[in-house]
């Protein structure tokens, strides 16, 4: 086996468990952990807010890992034709998925730096109208994420197809 497939089979491996990661923990957040926090009880949104606390670093990382790898992939695959070169079905879905990554990020950032020291704030205000609009935005942009990183699997599927 030669280097180049080891590092191939290294970045390919980092960017499963990334997305594993993030869309993992997204999923897990949408599915199980505020389901289960059912009728906002102090103890409830304490364990809910622990998880999506300690979710944080993983995502951040995941992004940094799933844009590093899937750069690294990009180059090596021979249906990529270059910067900006979108002659193939291969290349439109990579275009694609490009715009919603970005767009994910955007989103990401808006919650981490935006919405989530909103919440801070106004937890320390004890502002309980400000903490439940505000903790309805950030499910809301969570979902929203997560349907982004979906249609980014529906993408990567069909450049997987590609012959």
């Amino acid at each position: 086996m030669s280097s180049e497939v080891i590092r191939l089979a290294i970045f390919y491996t980092l960017h499963l468990v990334a997305t594993i990661v993030w869309l993992g923990g997204l999923l897990t957040l949408v599915l199980l952990t505020w389901p289960g926090a059912i009728g906002n009880t102090a103890e409830g949104m304490a364990f809910v807010e622990a998880a999506e606390k300690r979710l944080r670093p993983f995502a951040g990382g995941s992004m940094f890992v799933l844009l590093v790898s899937g750069f690294v992939q990009m180059g090596s695959d021979p249906n990529y034709l270059g910067l900006f070169q979108f002659g193939n079905v291969w290349s439109l879905a990579m275009l694609a998925k490009h715009i919603i990554f970005s767009l994910m990020l955007v989103v990401s950032g808006i919650t981490q730096y935006g919405i989530i020291p909103d919440l801070d704030r106004a937890r320390l205000a004890s502002h309980d109208n400000n903490i439940h609009l505000l903790r309805g935005r950030l499910q809301q942009l969570t979902r929203v994420n997560l349907g982004l990183g979906l249609v980014v699997l529906v993408l990567t599927a069909i450049m997987t197809a590609v012959p």
